[in-house]
């Protein structure tokens, strides 16, 4: 038993100290390219991001946003419409682009995402004691008009499954 203590005492000691080390040698750099830091499509951002809470979605639609399309390898010109293709291992986003590098449209999908608080609280609210086996997110992004967002999810409660349709605002479809 005193062995015990004194490992313990040593094992906590080291625990301790280790993270009070020098990481800077774990800096990495990363070099974006295609990437511009602008307000060109803030207003793409504000309105896709609203609600969204899946960390995945949030990064995918900030690639999309700050795509520099003037140092892209398909840009031709100014005026032209241009289609974009992102990806990630649950999602992708495609958007058109204008010449001068502003989203006109965009669609995402994305699988098993983390929901909103509404979608969540319709749920589990009205379908107590079941649980979510999938979901799939699509939003789809129209230049001066609103933003629409769907969550189709499968939920199940044993053998018995259920599909449903629900909002942002968790109202179901």
């Amino acid at each position: 038993m005193k062995k015990y203590f004194i490992y313990t005492f040593i094992l906590s000691f080291t625990v301790a100290i280790y993270p009070q080390g020098d990481f800077s040698s774990l800096e990495q750099k990363i070099k974006l390219e295609n990437v511009i830091s602008s307000t060109l499509n803030s207003t793409y951002l504000n309105k896709m991001q609203v609600g969204t809470v899946s960390p995945t979605v949030l990064n995918l639609q900030n690639t999309v946003a700050l795509f520099n399309l003037s140092k892209s390898s398909i840009f031709k010109g100014s005026g032209k419409t241009y289609r974009v293709n992102f990806r990630k291992s649950n999602g992708k986003i495609s958007a058109i682009y204008d010449g001068q590098g502003k989203i006109l449209e965009s669609y995402g999908r994305f699988t098993n995402v983390i929901f909103p608080i509404p979608v969540r609280n319709t749920i589990f609210n009205q379908y107590p004691g079941w649980y979510v086996l999938g979901s799939v997110y699509n939003v789809f992004y129209t230049q001066g008009n609103d933003v629409r967002k769907v969550y189709k999810i499968q939920i199940g409660n044993g053998v018995r499954k259920k599909n449903l349709k629900i909002n942002q605002e968790g109202n179901l479809l």
